[in-house]
């Protein structure tokens, strides 16, 4: 007779059996356990072992099972056998052994709270929303299904929330993009240029790109005929998961022509790899990858051939390095208001500053357009404030001299000091980029 009592201390020895073994039943948690042995003894260890593993929730699930065991029967039973790709069973075990079970994986069932979920959210903030969700409904089927077996009386994943996450926005390509793209496609050498066109220009997936076969595309009817795609995270080629996905496509005449003129055999690939087989994901990741560093370089290329365009006439560029000297040193017969009247300074200063503008106007116009940093407003403004301050300085310097009785050509001497270290420290910084501007549009002509 088993005995129905959860007291560890056994009522009665193992008794020996006819097959040569040592055997005792009871029951516990409402079933009926056994344990076998080749000894009384070792019959015996066995049942105080097995009850306290039934206790502790490793054998049969229960509250005071760990979340560890509970997650492995879950997994293997409810995801493991299920019908899912390989990418979905490894994104379940990366939540699982990544995040969930090293923060729980000790706690019973029962001692796991909808704080201790919502903290194992909260470490994850900052990180993509994809990830985050994919790790709150993890936590959801885990407990859920606890749940509805009636292992614990509340699922504490129902109320999780999602914390501040980083999301990765999409966008079109922009103008110069577009241009680098279709500068790469015209070229032709790139292994991903038709790839990648007909990606562009039929609206297709890059799955459904690698699972284009000649049998697909119609070229009487100039269509392309979508029924299938590359699962990702894997070598699977299934339907589209929406009935939605299965479309005809039509194809522009030039990538028709550029599709036609390598036409194969209806089964092979459209975009296979250098050996001819189908793409894989690593093979995906390895030409996209080579495709965004040649739209670097291009795009890169393309400025510096724009920065350093440049008319063919010498003239422009001298006419361009004299206004930008002029207007940036014009200022300097302010100094000459400290050894005379300040009229006929102030009368030669406009007149050599506006000359100087007009030259940079005049040289940027020949130059396509392209205006030197130097004549912009809030410059001007700065320039001319801090020239007339110093010029207020440089006058009361002069006086000051003239009364202690330095001679004049001293004065001269110190006051051209004083103005130069002023200007250097003031603007030499944007005197030399400016130069250098000048320096890089004149070697642009020169290397063509």
């Amino acid at each position: 007779m088993a005995r129905k009592s959860n007291n560890p201390d056994m009522d009665r020895l193992p008794t020996l059996q006819a097959d040569g073994r040592w055997h005792h039943y009871w029951t516990q948690d409402g079933r009926q356990r056994h344990v076998s042995a080749t000894s009384q003894a070792e019959c015996v260890m066995a049942y105080y072992q097995k009850y306290k593993d039934i206790d502790a929730g490793l054998v049969d699930v229960n509250p005071n099972t760990p979340v560890k065991v509970w997650a492995q029967q879950w997994f293997e039973t409810y995801k493991a056998d299920r019908e899912m790709t390989e990418k979905s069973r490894r994104m379940y075990q990366e939540k699982l052994n990544g995040y969930i079970l090293p923060a729980i994986g000790r706690y019973p069932l029962r001692s796991v709270t909808e704080l201790h979920l919502q903290r194992i959210l909260n470490d994850s903030a900052g990180m993509s929303g994809s990830h985050l969700k994919k790790l709150r409904c993890t936590m959801r089927e885990l407990f859920g299904k606890a749940y509805d077996l009636g292992y614990i009386p509340r699922n504490p994943a129902s109320g999780l929330e999602l914390p501040a996450c980083s999301e990765r926005k999409r966008r079109s390509l922009t103008p110069q993009e577009r241009e680098a793209f279709n500068a790469i496609c015209a070229e032709g050498k790139h292994r991903g240029c038709l790839f990648y066109q007909t990606m562009l220009l039929c609206g297709l997936r890059p799955g459904e790109c690698a699972a284009l076969q000649w049998k697909h595309i119609s070229f009487d009817r100039a269509m392309l005929h979508v029924e299938q795609a590359k699962e990702s995270g894997c070598t699977t080629v299934k339907e589209p998961k929406t009935a939605s996905g299965v479309r005809d496509v039509p194809i522009p005449p030039k990538l028709l022509q550029a599709l036609k003129a390598v036409q194969g055999f209806p089964t092979a690939p459209v975009f296979p790899r250098e050996n001819g087989t189908a793409h894989t994901d690593d093979s995906l990741r390895a030409m996209w990858t080579s495709w965004k560093r040649q739209m670097d370089r291009t795009m890169a290329f393309r400025l510096v051939e724009k920065a350093h365009a440049a008319p063919d006439d010498d003239a422009a560029l001298l006419l361009l390095a004299i206004g930008s000297a002029t207007a940036n040193l014009g200022l300097d017969v302010l100094l000459f208001s400290c050894l005379g009247t300040i009229g006929p300074a102030v009368a030669t200063l406009a007149v050599t500053g506006i000359t100087g503008l007009l030259m940079m106007y005049l040289s940027a116009k020949e130059l396509g357009g392209r205006m030197p940093d130097l004549v912009d407003a809030p410059f001007l403004v700065r320039f001319a404030a801090a020239n007339a301050a110093l010029s207020g300085l440089l006058f009361v310097l002069r006086t000051r001299l003239e009364q202690a009785g330095v001679q004049d050509w001293l004065t001269l001497l110190l006051l051209c000091a004083a103005y130069g270290v002023t200007m250097c420290a003031l603007y030499g910084r944007r005197l030399l980029q400016d130069l250098r501007d000048i320096s890089g549009v004149s070697q642009g002509r020169t290397a063509r």
